[in-house]
Formats: structure tokens, C-alpha cells, sequence
């Protein structure tokens, strides 16, 4: 479509084109950019060379460096503060083909911290966001953080707590007794087995409410003891992680305040906290190797998510990951 879009000639002319992210276009892109600004008064073109992270997609930033024209650089950050902003510079200061530019960062300090281990980080409060260079390695963090029962979540896995916690409030509040609606009394329902007969939902009304002592009496419920026990058929580790949770005192009924993300994933988001781990698959450092550039960009894209405090994990193996 793109090809046929430039090879028709068929762009409206437009008074003002602003063209955002320039950094990712691809070659193809930048065509069809042209064959529109060659029709516009005015054009503007917004990127940042230093954030181009998505070569492997395509994105040709050395089209963007090129580029001729008034330049109008943002000088002020108003995310990142100043030791976050001494390492962004020494990440970003390794690359051999960038536009010159600078940039201050908040007046507010932060904080800089650098560890052997995961674990060894306090994540018991406060937003996260904790990033890798490849997908498989947030395997692990998303282990230890399910086992000490901290409400995180996976930007590539669908999570299955959520639902289990509304129907254990659900349930509670039914053995309040509160009133629950058909919706509710079937996804409590959907975690019993042996405590429950499922046939006799079929004769519920879908627009009615019902108490715990109507259940009982007429559509299959057979107890009323506490959650954790009376769903019978929920997976047992994923109770025990939802009572940690909850033990913890996370406020499930809020998003999750730790997401697991890979760098390239969390590109336009911010966080308080941010973990940037520093290990690379054994392709990601051969490719490291012969083009420095590339991951120089994506450790500073990592580095320059942190709105307060960044913290920097070691990798396993030091000839085998990024230097920070």
C-alpha cells in the first residue's frame, strides 16, 4: 500500500505535516514522508537519534540523522534527574553517529543504586518498572517476585490472579451476606468442584441476585467456609499468592505496581523505580560486538525511563553483558 501510495502521486496537500517519531521510520517510510512534505508549506519532523531502537524492525535512523533543516532541540527534561542523567550521558556519549545535543535534566538529584542480585532489592513499595534485554530473562524476576507475593505484572503474559481475587471478594462479601449477582455467583462457582453442584446454576435467573443461604438451599452450594478453603478446584499456588498478596497489603483492586517489561516494550513509558538489568543472550553480545551502537541506544532508552531512583543489576557473567 505504501508503494502504491508514493507511485500514484496522490497526496493531498496539506499546510502543516508534522511527522512524529521519525527515528523508526523505515526507508519505505521515509519515501512516503517525502512524497507528502513535497506537497506541504510547512513540515515538522520530530525523533530523538538516540532513542532509534527498532533497526532490527526496519527503522533506518541514519535517514533521520541525515535530514536538513532548522533544528529545534527539547533542552529540558522534565523526567530524569541528575546522577540518573550522568549515567544516560556516558551510555549515549559511546555512540559514533548521533546528532550533538544537550540536554538538562530535573534540578531534583534521585538516586543511583547497583546490585549483584535481584533479590536483593526492596520492592515491598512504591511503582516499578523492570526491564530486560530479552524476553526469557524476566523469567526468573517474575519467580521470585510470585514467591514473595508482590502484585506484579508481565507486559507479554496474561495474568489469572485478578479474576481469582474478585471472586474471594465476591465470596466474602457473600458470606457477609451481601447479595451477589448471577455474573458473580458463576465465577465463584467456576473455582469449586467438590463444595459446589454446577448443574443447578442452569436454573438461576441471569437478571435476579442471590444470598449465601438461597445457594445453599436451592442451587448446589454446599459450604460457607473462607475462600482459600472453600474453593476447592483453584490451583493451590495461585491461592497461596494471592494470600501473600494480600498479606503483603498490595491494593489488588488498583493496577499493578511492578511490570516486567523488556526494554524495548517499555520505549514512552516512566516509572519511579526503574531496574535495569544488564545481562545479554549470547546473540545480543556477538551482536553487541559488531555494532555497539545499537545497544548503546537501548540501555539509554532503559536508563532514561527512571523519574526518581534507577537501579542497576550486574550481569551473571561480566563477559556476557552490558557495561554500565
Amino acid at each position: 500500500m505504501i508503494l502504491k501510495f508514493i507511485k500514484s502521486d496522490k497526496s493531498p496537500n496539506f499546510d502543516v505535516v508534522f511527522i512524529d517519531e521519525a527515528q523508526d521510520l523505515s526507508l519505505m517510510q521515509w519515501d512516503m514522508a517525502k512524497t507528502i512534505w513535497n506537497k506541504t508549506e510547512d513540515s515538522f519532523i520530530a525523533g530523538d537519534d538516540d532513542q532509534a531502537i527498532f533497526r532490527w524492525a526496519g527503522a533506518d535512523v541514519d535517514s533521520f540523522i541525515a535530514q536538513k533543516g532548522l533544528m529545534m532541540p527539547l533542552q529540558q527534561s522534565h523526567r530524569i534527574p541528575a546522577k540518573v542523567h550522568n549515567v544516560a550521558m556516558g551510555i549515549i556519549n559511546k555512540i559514533r553517529n548521533r546528532i550533538d545535543k544537550t540536554w538538562k535534566p530535573k534540578v531534583h538529584e534521585g538516586s543511583l543504586s547497583r546490585y549483584d542480585e535481584f533479590e536483593q532489592i526492596d520492592m515491598s513499595n512504591g511503582e516499578w518498572l523492570v526491564l530486560a534485554r530479552t524476553k526469557y530473562m524476566l523469567n526468573d524476576l517474575e519467580e521470585s517476585l510470585y514467591r514473595d507475593g508482590r502484585y506484579y505484572v508481565n507486559k507479554f503474559k496474561r495474568t489469572k490472579e485478578k479474576e481469582l481475587h474478585y471472586a474471594a471478594q465476591d465470596w466474602e462479601n457473600l458470606r457477609k451476606g451481601q447479595p451477589l449477582a448471577y455474573k458473580e455467583v458463576e465465577r465463584i462457582y467456576s473455582y469449586m468442584k467438590d463444595n459446589t453442584d454446577k448443574n443447578k446454576l442452569k436454573g438461576m435467573l441471569k437478571d435476579s441476585s442471590y444470598n449465601i443461604d438461597t445457594l445453599k438451599k436451592d442451587y448446589g452450594l454446599k459450604v460457607d467456609t473462607p475462600w482459600f478453603e472453600a474453593f476447592d478446584d483453584a490451583p493451590s499456588r495461585d491461592v497461596n499468592y494471592l494470600r501473600k498478596m494480600r498479606k503483603n497489603g498490595e491494593k489488588l483492586n488498583e493496577p499493578p505496581r511492578i511490570t516486567l517489561s523488556t526494554i524495548h516494550g517499555a520505549k514512552g513509558g516512566e516509572s519511579q523505580n526503574v531496574v535495569l538489568l544488564t545481562d545479554l543472550s549470547e546473540n545480543t553480545m556477538k551482536a553487541y560486538e559488531r555494532n555497539a551502537d545499537d545497544e548503546n541506544r537501548l540501555f539509554y532508552v532503559g536508563a532514561t525511563r527512571t523519574k526518581e531512583h534507577l537501579h542497576i543489576i550486574s550481569p551473571k557473567q561480566e563477559y556476557k553483558g552490558y557495561k554500565l
